[in-house]
């Protein structure tokens, strides 16, 4: 009895003086489980989400407990894409605690963001019951609303939290998408002004603003005129003219006057012929992953008769801004030969402003009836400032067999697209070729000039 006695004492004693130590360490642990949290919370916020995701891994292979990180975890899967992840990361969450408030409003965000806007609403209103979140997830409700194209429900959510928060840009620029979807410009407009009567410096509400004056319908006028060089053969003149009507972002309707053949064919240039071609095209917006364009024209040849042309281009908006072109020409007449084109495009963008855009060209060319193909590379700068550059480079193979001439054909360009007021624009086009039978330089200038009604 004394042994157990003394060992109760010792036990005691050990736990007394141990107290202080047991603490510091339990301290030491946890300064270390929030360091290494908040080093994975920057990577992540950085737009580094693999190194976020080996941080949190093993982070919670030590802590598999600790919620701010499982939190993050699903987050940073949702902000990187992976939403199949992210829906099972916030799901294993919500299994421990069906109510718990963040994980509910991060699964309504990634089902917005992945296109599942029933799903997210539904969560949404589910998340609404959490008193201390109650902001949030109306926010998030909102949104959906607006992801999910129902403008009406958006503008009754985000005028009640307008209402409670009237010094909030953000809301009002919610209100304003709102009637944009509904195609209510001006009533857009007064809300992304208010917004910025807020913040002036509210980027979200300029550009939103800017947005307002792009879909409303406008008229266009492009006007280019330049200077051919083919071989030892010259000419100045009108190059293209083209009146467009824009409906609204989706739907693009013109009517194009195209004079290019006139002054860069060395035979036309040298007897002074005309071959111009007029076409009527139009360009229509499905969705947002679906395009198509449309054009019928007619080239008037010197002999007087006529060669009907048609020209389809299909345009897939994949995911992260990559665009894949697919499309082809074909030109006919009664007693010449066809001729046609197909190609391949892709837009595959490098930052904001920065894209590459390599092309594949396959046809048959009607006055040598030999097929050809050629190869594009461009990159293409889109700066804020509205100014556009391109500059690219192609080589090709005609599959002719004459004696003294080359097969191959070889180029470069370069396209300038830049502000000269609100509504006016300057063009610049520079193109070298050196052909089979001729070289050819071309300096062009252009106006684009457009107003709303």
């Amino acid at each position: 009895m004394k042994k157990s006695k003394q060992l109760v004492l010792l036990i005691k004693c050990f736990l007394k003086g141990s107290l202080p130590f047991i603490f510091l360490l339990g301290s030491i642990a946890l300064a270390a489980q929030e360091d290494s949290f908040e080093q994975a919370r920057q990577l992540a916020f950085a737009g580094q989400h693999d190194a976020a995701s080996k941080a949190l891994d093993a982070l919670l292979a030590e802590y598999p407990d600790y919620l701010p990180a499982q939190l993050l975890q699903a987050s940073n899967y949702a902000w990187s894409q992976h939403f199949k992840q992210s829906v099972a990361a916030f799901q294993h969450i919500l299994a421990q605690d069906p109510q718990q408030a963040d994980a509910l409003i991060g699964l309504g965000y990634t089902y917005a963001w992945s296109g599942a806007t029933a799903k997210a609403i539904s969560t949404f209103q589910k998340a609404l019951s959490s008193e201390s979140r109650k902001l949030e997830a109306l926010k998030g409700l909102g949104y959906a609303y607006l992801y999910g194209r129902q403008p009406e429900a958006a503008r009754e959510v985000f005028g009640r939290l307008a209402e409670d928060q009237p010094d909030s840009p953000e809301f009002y620029n919610a209100l304003g998408q709102a009637y944009l979807q509904e195609n209510k410009l001006e009533n857009a407009r007064q809300f992304f002004e208010k917004a910025l009567t807020l913040d002036p410096s509210n980027t979200d509400a300029q550009q939103l603003l800017e947005n307002t004056y792009a879909m409303a319908p406008a008229w266009g006028v492009d006007l280019w005129g330049g200077f051919s060089a083919v071989d030892e053969e010259n000419r100045l003149g009108l190059r293209l003219v083209q009146l467009s009507y824009q409906f609204n972002p989706r739907f693009l309707a013109y009517a194009r006057y195209d004079n290019t053949l006139s002054l860069d064919n060395l035979d036309f240039v040298s007897r002074k012929n005309n071959v111009p071609s007029a076409w009527l095209g139009g360009m229509a917006g499905w969705n947002s992953r679906l395009a198509t364009r449309l054009e019928y024209g007619a080239r008037f040849l010197p002999d007087g008769g006529a060669q009907q042309l048609v020209r389809l281009e299909q345009v897939f908006y994949l995911k992260k801004d990559f665009n894949l072109h697919l499309g082809g020409y074909s030109g006919f007449a009664g007693d010449l030969p066809s001729e046609w084109v197909g190609f391949a495009a892709l837009r595959l963008p490098i930052s904001e402003a920065f894209s590459f855009e390599p092309a594949f060209y396959y046809g048959e060319d009607g006055a040598i009836r030999t097929r050809q193909q050629r190869f594009m590379l461009a990159g293409k700068l889109a700066l804020p400032s509205k100014l556009e550059l391109a500059i690219g480079g192609f080589y090709g193979t005609t599959n002719l067999e004459l004696e003294n001439t080359s097969q191959n054909i070889a180029g470069g360009y370069l396209l300038a697209l830049f502000p000269l007021s609100k509504q006016l624009q300057g063009q610049l086009a520079v193109n070298h070729e050196e052909g089979v039978f001729a070289s050819a330089t071309v300096l062009a200038l252009g106006l684009k000039f457009r107003f709303q009604p």
